[in-house]
């Protein structure tokens, strides 16, 4: 049983304002909203959050972000970066194309999701909220700034690094190799036409 302060000589204003709108419950006058980025996939608003508690349902997956990166085709795809739990000695490519297939089955391939990079760590601002807006830009070759509250800068590179490795280093093509390789083509189609011309990925 709770007790609430009234407002001086006020009790029905105070029951007008903090109680009867929603009975049961006080209202706070506070409000608080969901940060969730929609990215428009072919025609189709999905929800990077909904993406992201699919892949966090992977046994393996410690955490992730994911962000759309602009598309000629389909406007924008999604780009999952995901962190490992600790002790997980399976290779990453296996466990990224585990996170794709996973989206495709609890989300469906209309999520257009091919795109899983295994990374250490994520940027984070010193409060733990996760920089994705600066990762789209690195991954969208945008121009950016070191966010003033980064924990540590040098995840900026990394997030760089992994799209590197993305482009230029997956192995050749073989019978074993099918899935890996196919998803390697789908990051070089989206990323290959934001490269310079030195042909190495900015940082």
């Amino acid at each position: 049983m709770c007790s609430f302060p009234t407002l001086w000589h006020q009790d029905e204003r105070f029951r007008e304002s903090y109680l009867n709108e929603f009975p049961g419950y006080y209202k706070t006058t506070d409000v608080g909203f969901k940060d969730d980025d929609i990215i428009n996939v072919a025609g189709h608003r999905l929800s990077t959050g909904g993406i992201e508690e699919v892949l966090s349902a992977h046994k393996d997956v410690a955490e992730c972000a994911v962000i759309g990166i602009a598309d000629t085709l389909k406007g924008e795809v999604p780009c999952g970066f995901v962190v490992l739990e600790t002790g997980v000695q399976r290779p990453g490519s296996e466990i990224e194309r585990e996170c794709v297939a996973l989206v495709r089955e609890k989300i469906s391939s209309v999520a257009a999701f091919k795109l899983a990079i295994t990374v250490a760590r994520l940027p984070k601002t010193r409060s733990g909220k996760i920089l994705r807006g600066t990762m789209k830009k690195i991954a969208e070759f945008d121009p950016w700034s070191m966010p003033a509250t980064i924990d540590d800068p040098a995840t900026l590179d990394e997030i760089s690094g992994a799209l590197r490795f993305g482009v230029w280093f997956f192995p050749s093509s073989d019978s074993n190799t099918n899935d890996t390789n196919s998803m390697a083509g789908d990051i070089m189609a989206i990323l290959k036409p934001r490269m310079c011309v030195c042909g190495h990925l900015p940082i």
